[in-house]
């Protein structure tokens, strides 16, 4: 049991140094943090303690880490996830446009992460 805990630590941390790295002004190594990021959050959906660890992550400081978590935590959370994503929207700066448009893909059944 102490490793599953280590390993979701561990994935936690990933998790939260992709999300930040998805901010990256770069396309090219912003895509490839998503990637890695998708990786970590399809390990981390499957475990208790991973989706836990992912809503938390919705009061990071980090507002790429704020909004991926609250993207990923609509389908375990949706009320507070709307509302983190909600507040990224309306602040009109950093990530609002995308959890505009999270929120719409949510609203119209659209969003899915099982790619």
């Amino acid at each position: 049991m102490m490793i599953q805990k280590v390993n979701v630590v561990e994935l936690l941390t990933k998790y939260r140094e992709a999300a930040e790295g998805t901010g990256h002004i770069n396309p090219r190594i912003a895509n490839k943090w998503a990637r890695r990021l998708h990786g970590y959050y399809k390990q981390l959906r499957e475990i208790e303690e991973g989706k836990a660890g992912i809503v938390r992550l919705m009061s990071d400081a980090n507002i790429h880490v704020r909004c991926w978590a609250a993207a990923h935590s609509l389908q375990w959370e949706p009320e507070i996830a709307r509302g983190v994503l909600e507040a990224i929207r309306n602040q009109d700066g950093t990530c609002s446009f995308d959890a505009k448009w999270i929120l719409k893909s949510f609203d119209e059944g659209k969003l899915m992460f099982d790619y």
